[in-house]
């Protein structure tokens, strides 16, 4: 074999290759090896980024049969002083339970609690056309050890909302499931900065058999589950659980404006306690005005016979039983204000009243007769995702006999979505 002199230096045979491989990529020009190969590659990287990029925005938007499928919720802490306790660990010391005002004469006076149980998760998903859906959400509002606060403030997490929804050109939406009443217009909520079923408003979820009727969605029936809540001479919760028709709800959404009527039975088949069955009605009007682009008015207001825990918060019974055993109804008339004034997109304060009354409590002398509450707050943002809130509420209580309780509340909540 020959051999390669530099110098005076002989070079071995493997270094030689080497050195020609090298010489051959710097003297032929690099156009000789822009072939068809690295045309090829390229296509085939360009062809599988547009996959991806296809894949991802299936992930976002949903397959015509599977739905995408996203997760949020917020935490949430409540900083609450109040100048009447309702209880050792009750949850009425959270936010507002109307039955459970302390009376003048009941419970400790000046109480703090701090909770952060109105965190809240929900999962949620729908179709490419929107017309199949799904939502689950909870919160850790469920029951707690008695000595949750002393060692680690645990809480169970429970249910509040799951169902699934079907929309059709022609036969309108169906919704099957659990989730906030039809006799309840979520638009007109107050601009409260906690949880509180307060007393002018309708607050309670249930599990439904909803129609809503197609293109503007402007008429609404809903079956939904019953529950007759009554009491007795004694003041006594009775729920007899013997119920059999549904509660029918018929809403009708104008722009602004909603109209809802109610019709239920109430029943009880309990021999000793109670033997008979009521139709019970009740009508409400809720909705949202802006009077300007900056302020807002939301109302609700309701009447019914044998309304019981569709308004208030069950402060008020669906009935009572007399001494023969017969049920009779309660009127209750509610009414709910709350004014809203945007100082800028991050600063917005309220004004909120509240309240309720019952007729034809049969001298029950515990049973709450009125329940009014009285709000200021003020919220900001400092980012979008963070609210930052402060509320003084005034609630007072009367019952049949004429017993009076009331309770002023400062409330700090910090609520942050993801």
């Amino acid at each position: 074999m020959g051999k390669i002199f530099i110098g005076k230096i002989l070079l071995p045979p493997p270094v030689r290759c080497y050195l020609v491989f090298l010489m051959l990529l710097i003297l032929v020009p690099p156009v000789a090896f822009a072939g068809d190969r690295p045309q090829s590659e390229i296509l085939v990287l360009k062809e599988r980024l547009s996959q991806l990029e296809q894949n991802q925005g299936k992930l976002n938007t949903g397959s015509r049969d599977k739905p995408s499928v996203q997760v949020g919720g917020y935490a949430k802490l409540d900083v609450v002083y109040s100048s009447a306790s309702a209880g050792a660990s009750s949850i009425a010391d959270e936010f507002i339970v109307n039955a459970l005002i302390p009376s003048d004469n009941d419970g400790e006076s000046d109480q703090l609690k701090m909770t952060a149980r109105e965190s809240r998760l929900w999962v949620k998903g729908a179709t490419a056309d929107n017309t199949s859906k799904f939502y689950i959400e909870g919160d850790f509002f469920g029951d707690k050890p008695s000595s949750s606060e002393t060692l680690n403030n645990n809480a169970d997490f429970r249910l509040r909302q799951a169902y699934g929804e079907i929309e059709t050109n022609e036969y309108g939406r169906f919704l099957l499931g659990q989730a906030w009443s039809t006799f309840q217009n979520l638009s007109a909520f107050p601009h409260a900065t906690t949880l509180g079923t307060l007393p002018g408003q309708v607050f309670t979820r249930v599990s439904m058999i909803r129609w809503t009727s197609p293109a503007n969605h402007s008429l609404q029936i809903a079956l939904e589950n019953p529950e007759s809540n009554l009491k007795d001479l004694n003041n006594a919760s009775v729920r007899p659980d013997d119920d059999r028709i549904p509660d029918i709800v018929i809403r009708y959404n104008l722009q602004s404006v909603s109209v809802a009527s109610l019709i239920r039975q109430l029943r009880c088949d309990m021999p000793g306690t109670c033997e008979d069955s009521q139709s019970a009605w009740a009508v409400s009007v809720t909705g949202r005005l802006n009077p300007t682009t900056r302020d807002q008015l939301r109302f609700q207001i309701h009447l019914g016979d044998g309304i019981g825990r569709y308004v208030s918060g069950a402060v008020f019974p669906g009935g009572t039983i007399n001494a023969n055993g017969d049920i009779e109804t309660v009127e209750v008339q509610a009414l709910m204000l709350s004014y809203q004034h945007q100082w800028n997109r991050r600063w917005a304060s309220a004004v909120i009243f509240n309240t309720a009354s019952a007729d034809n409590l049969n001298a029950i002398g515990g049973a709450s007769e009125e329940v009014t509450t009285f709000h200021v707050n003020s919220t900001w943002r400092p980012t979008k995702p963070l609210r930052l809130g402060f509320e003084f509420i005034r609630a007072e209580r009367e019952t049949v006999a004429g017993t009076d309780g009331d309770l002023n509340r400062l409330i700090f909540s910090s609520k942050y979505h993801f």
